[in-house]
């Protein structure tokens, strides 16, 4: 506070200082590498990630960010600066860095270097005057690449300079790296503050979930034979990973006494939509039912867009089933257009599938002469129609009124 109140035009100054449990050993420099460093971050030697981050733009969040990347620098760690605004990317201005980054070797990049803090950002790969106009998946491979494809090399500390909000980066960024600590940026404002207390509670909301498997977990029934015909559906060449405890666990969401209205959260890259969406289709289409939820013969399928969502739910569907000899055999044939799947089974069962975009609402769901009696949504709300007050009203009346009453009362 005296330092702050020592700066000409300053008139008052206060200073919280908040700490967690853990660790208390000090931040001391580590011994100097030998030679080139060019693995993954997370397989390199950086010893602690600090997250700068703030509820609002505006409020001196980067300024932040890399005056404390120089003051530690200044203290004689070695330090990295993380500009993971990938939309709006300052620090190599702050830094007064341009250029692209050289190679490391490989499909590594080397971080560009000033002030003795070693730095990556999107802004040294696009021109200042180009617009990021991405979507969600598009920015987490962005940040994957910026994590995993740069030579950082021995470092103490890397500053992760957060863009404004609670949003899919801050989440997807808490889940791959365990931070050190966060600095949360604001103005004395009480809107800003506002914003500030629900940054807050996202992180602390991220360090309390549990991801451990518990020993004593037994998957329900129709799980086992859920996965069981994903083998068989994918023959003896099988998925390319082991399946995880957590799509277990998703399935078991679907049988029991809640199984009528079900909610499954999970971070980006989980395949909520390939378990929950593709081979959910794909198995009503086989047995035209879910055990204990009943015999299924319409189904609705909404997601955030016709263009993205639901026009790659019927590519991905068209080509496990292209690709199955077993479902070929079982779901002899099928009929899709853009918004409409349909699968006939070997008995002569028909289901229906229809794409619907959240935005634009859900109209003409009959079908066969009866309503439908099962609603799959989602990835509702992209990364940028979540700035969108009205986006996001459209959305919940889509859920709240259109599904809500589209939907068999049965």
């Amino acid at each position: 506070e005296k330092a702050a109140l020592a700066i000409e035009g300053v008139t008052s100054a206060t200073v919280m200082v908040t700490a967690h449990a853990g660790d208390q050993e000090g931040m001391s420099a580590l011994p100097e590498d030998e030679g080139p460093v060019t693995e993954k971050i997370l397989e390199s030697k950086v010893r602690r990630f600090v997250a700068v981050a703030s509820g609002k733009g505006g409020v001196g969040k980067s300024t932040t960010a890399v005056n404390l990347a120089i003051a530690l620098r200044l203290e004689g760690l070695r330090v990295g600066l993380l500009d993971a605004d990938v939309y709006g990317p300052s620090q190599p201005r702050m830094l007064g860095v341009s250029g692209r980054p050289a190679s490391a070797g490989g499909d590594m990049v080397k971080p560009l270097e000033s002030y003795g803090v070693h730095l990556m950002s999107m802004g040294l790969l696009v021109p200042d005057d180009t617009a990021m106009i991405w979507r969600g998946p598009m920015v987490q491979s962005a940040l994957t690449q910026m994590l995993d494809s740069v030579a950082w090399g021995v470092l103490d500390v890397i500053i992760i300079d957060l863009p404004p909000g609670t949003g899919d980066i801050q989440i997807s960024l808490a889940q791959q790296l365990n931070l050190a600590g966060a600095v949360i940026v604001s103005t004395p404002q009480d809107i800003a503050l506002l914003d500030v207390i629900k940054a807050l509670n996202v992180e602390e909301y991220l360090r309390t979930v549990d991801y451990a498997v518990n020993p004593d977990y037994v998957p329900s029934e129709f799980a086992l034979e859920f996965v069981a015909f994903i083998k068989l559906v994918n023959g003896v060449a099988g998925e390319e990973n082991v399946t995880p405890v957590v799509h277990y666990k998703m399935l078991d969401t679907l049988v029991g006494r809640l199984a009528s209205k079900v909610a499954n959260l999970c971070y980006r890259g989980m395949a909520k939509t390939t378990v929950m969406g593709e081979y959910l289709f794909l198995y009503i289409g086989v047995y035209g039912q879910i055990p204990g939820f009943g015999k299924v013969a319409l189904a609705l399928y909404v997601s955030d867009s016709i263009d993205n969502g639901v026009k790659n739910m019927r590519k991905n569907l068209e080509f496990r089933w292209e690709n199955s000899d077993f479902l070929k055999e079982y779901i002899p044939k099928i009929r899709f257009t853009d918004i409409r799947w349909e699968f006939r089974n070997k008995v002569g069962n028909v289901f229906i599938v229809k794409g619907y975009g959240a935005k634009t609402g859900v109209r003409g769901t009959k079908e066969l002469g009866t309503r439908p009696q099962l609603a799959v949504l989602d990835g509702l709300i992209s990364d940028e129609d979540a700035r969108s007050p009205t986006f996001i009203g459209a959305v919940d009346d889509t859920v709240h009124k259109a599904v809500k009453f589209a939907l068999h009362p049965q």
